[in-house]
């Protein structure tokens, strides 16, 4: 349907000048612009000679690109004339923009979460003498008769669970350094 191996294609200088001469696309924004196309670039149909090998593309917006498919370069691109998109061919490029779309938010999603586990597992490395100081004091207190020694224990108790409270409260805050927006 697409372009295939599109993004490794590279530009040749006439492509490079005809972008900045055609649509005013210096070379610091052309691989975003070029990028900006591909997802809409389908197979055209043209009426002008090409040479073996090379084949021209139309994006979404009318821009064909004429492409080197053995060298893997874009040649050079021009606005196509009374140029007929069919419907079918639009939702076709626009579905396939919603999958790669959903693809990539995925993907993000799953990044994302492997880095808060990371994170949090770290967090927690740092508190485990805490938690097993916590376990221990609890299971003392609950064993243990009403005495100043266990009231002392309380104490120390109260102390390792302000600890792995703040711990759990810094994971549940990192969860926002994060947008995704």
């Amino acid at each position: 349907m697409g372009l295939p191996y599109a993004h490794e294609y590279s530009c040749r200088d006439h492509f490079k000048e005809r972008a900045m001469e055609r649509f005013g696309v210096d070379e610091e924004q052309l691989k975003r612009w070029v990028n900006q196309h591909v997802p809409s670039l389908h197979h055209f149909d043209s009426s002008f000679d090409q040479r073996p090998d090379t084949e021209a593309y139309v994006a979404e917006d009318g821009i064909v690109f004429v492409c080197d498919l053995k060298n893997r370069e874009f040649i050079t691109c021009f606005q196509a004339v009374n140029l007929t998109v069919d419907e079918e061919q639009k939702e076709v490029c626009q579905d396939i923009h919603r999958e790669n779309v959903l693809a990539y938010k995925h993907s993000q999603s799953k990044l994302l979460n492997r880095y808060r586990l990371k994170e949090a597992k770290e967090l927690l490395a740092n508190i485990d003498e805490h938690v097993d100081r916590f376990y221990s004091l609890s299971q003392t207190l609950k064993k243990g008769a009403l005495s100043d020694r266990n009231y002392q224990h309380l104490e120390e108790l109260l102390n390792e669970f302000h600890v792995i409270k703040a711990a759990i409260r810094v994971i549940e805050n990192k969860k926002n350094d994060y947008h995704t927006d």
